[in-house]
């Protein structure tokens, strides 16, 4: 996810790192999500906010792998 600051370290090359707009840290994350260990947290946020499991899945990785499952089509 592009929110991890992981993620955001290792893809963000160093001429981009001031091409945020005005206002956005570009290396900013969600506290907590400094790596992929995070992710359950995300998991946990979108149970308590009543989201249906289906669209959990979805969220998590689930449109990625449908997406690549069409163009293996």
């Amino acid at each position: 996810p592009d929110f991890v600051r992981e993620v955001i370290h290792d893809t963000t090359p160093p001429c981009c790192e001031d091409t945020a707009p005005d206002g956005l840290d570009a290396t900013a994350a969600i506290p907590g999500l400094d790596g992929p260990r995070g992710l359950p947290l995300v998991t946990e946020a979108l149970l308590r906010r009543g989201l249906p499991e289906e669209d959990i899945l979805k969220i998590l990785g689930g449109n990625v792998r449908r997406l690549f499952q069409k163009e293996l089509q």
